[in-house]
């Protein structure tokens, strides 16, 4: 039996006096592109540029070797980017919108809007991969 099959085993049998807490989901990302790099306009029509693309393709492969549980319900997120090199960035551009779109459509979270997603934080580190995704359930009352 996996820690994760245990831990709903005792969740069901009552354990935690009722009290749930789910341990949280912690993904690594590549870095993710600066939102203004992920639609191009093309004869008057925005489309999804090559660099978002690219990067898509290859954080969802990143994403399902770690092969995160999925998390249903109201969510709170932790985007942490460890800068790869010395350029300035603004960290909401790069800390939300790409990471947000890739949970949903990998359907590692229901929905990124306010139905779903109940808090988003990011915040710059010093060392580590490029994009650690830390994914818990909130517990803000349904």
């Amino acid at each position: 039996m996996n820690p994760e099959q245990a831990f709903k085993r005792m969740v069901d049998a009552g354990g935690f006096d009722g009290l749930v807490s789910y341990p949280p989901t912690v993904i690594t990302l590549p870095m993710p592109p600066s939102i203004n790099r992920l639609y191009r306009a093309v004869r008057g029509r925005n489309i999804m540029s090559e660099t978002y693309r690219t990067w898509k393709a290859e954080a969802g492969t990143a994403l399902m070797a770690q092969r995160p549980r999925k998390i249903t319900g109201k969510v709170s997120i932790l985007t942490e980017i460890s800068p790869q090199d010395r350029r300035r960035r603004d960290l909401d551009n790069v800390g939300f919108k790409a990471v947000l779109d890739l949970l949903v459509a990998m359907r590692i979270i229901e929905a990124d809007d306010s139905s779903c997603v109940r808090e988003i934080t990011a915040r710059w580190v010093t060392s580590g991969p490029p994009c650690t995704v830390t994914i818990t359930r909130s517990e803000e009352p349904t």
